[in-house]
């Protein structure tokens, strides 16, 4: 039989190797906890990383928003510097400038006869005769069409008996080509917004450039009959997805007989939002309203069904307002540009 001594040992000795047991287990314990806090802040340091981003990126988006929203509705322009360098100005600021030379120039000019562009006798029979009329004036103006809402369009303007402007696009099927002579035949007048209305290629090169503009010059003169001469940039003057320089295509319209104009009111229905026509209306007549000539940014594309809709509003409110409303022509004046073509040499 084991002594005392010897039992009392190998107690010891147990309660000693259940102590160690206890402490390696509370050490694989804490180890574990590390492991998986570890863990747990390595997936949670990535996701608030992403969501920070999200955010960031987010703003921006607005921010960009706002901006183009602004750029659309005439609120600020793209100027260059004499260094070829773009930069960003409100275009109220702008306007200031414009109306202090436009008031010199008409002191200067004043009592002076004004040439009246010769335009082919095949095209025009009629001698061009200066519109008179120095009230309030509306320009509708209708780009990327035509489509299916063009005549939704020029019924609602028949009704009112008031014209506007469409700004086409190259589109060969049948149809389309009816509709360019349906628009001028209803008694309002055409401009050329490219054939292709792709800007990476249209803004790519002078060549591309030329070769767009002739193309739908010739579609529009072979279907209505109609030697336009009038233009919209895809995006406007000031836009910046071109890479030869606007100034250049500019000159290049001027040399070749072209006018071209911008707007100074949009109604926001190519911005990507879902815009009610109540809503549409609301904001072109707010914008109009602080305008003597606004220059009115609408789209006829598919699509664009709460366009025609909210024509009715403005054009009744804008009449209501004494606003006459007048289609763009060779008599028109003071064309809206952001870049201006008589400072273009």
């Amino acid at each position: 039989m084991d002594t005392l001594e010897e039992q009392k040992s190998s107690l010891a000795g147990k309660q000693l190797t259940r102590h160690e047991a206890l402490d390696r287990r509370k050490r694989i314990n804490r180890y574990k906890k590390i492991l998986i806090w570890t863990c747990v802040i390595a997936i949670l340091i990535p996701i608030v990383m992403c969501v920070f981003l999200l955010m960031k990126i987010h703003r921006l988006e607005k921010d960009i928003d706002n901006l183009l929203t602004m750029k659309e509705s005439g609120q600020i322009v793209a100027q260059t510097d004499s260094a070829g360098g773009r930069y960003l100005v409100l275009a109220k600021d702008v306007d200031e400038n414009e109306r202090t030379t436009e008031n010199i120039t008409e002191k200067t000019t004043e009592g002076s006869t004004e040439e009246v562009t010769e335009i082919p006798s095949e095209v025009v029979t009629q001698p061009v005769t200066k519109d008179e009329y120095t009230g309030k004036r509306a320009y509708l103006t209708f780009d990327d069409g035509p489509s299916e809402n063009t005549i939704p369009i020029l019924d609602t303007l028949n009704r009112y008996n008031v014209p506007a402007t469409f700004f086409v696009i190259g589109k060969m099927d049948e149809q389309s080509k009816k509709l360019y002579k349906e628009i001028v035949d209803r008694g309002s007048t055409i401009g050329l917004h490219s054939f292709s209305h792709q800007y990476g290629s249209l803004y790519a090169s002078m060549e591309n450039f030329s070769a767009d503009l002739a193309k739908i010059h010739d579609l529009v003169k072979e279907t209505t009959g109609k030697d336009i001469k009038l233009f919209r940039f895809p995006g406007g003057s000031a836009t910046t997805t071109n890479t030869v320089d606007i100034r250049e295509i500019i000159k290049y319209l001027n040399a070749n007989g072209y006018r071209y104009v911008d707007w100074n009111v949009s109604s926001e229905d190519a911005t990507g939002r879902n815009i009610s026509a109540d809503e549409m209306a609301r904001m072109v007549i707010s914008q109009s309203l602080s305008c003597n000539s606004a220059y009115i940014l609408m789209h006829d594309a598919k699509g664009k069904e709460s366009t025609v809709q909210s024509l009715p509003a403005i054009i009744e409110e804008l009449q209501a307002n004494g606003y006459k409303f007048c289609a763009i022509d060779e008599t028109t004046d003071k064309l809206v540009q952001q870049v201006k073509a008589s400072e273009v040499q």
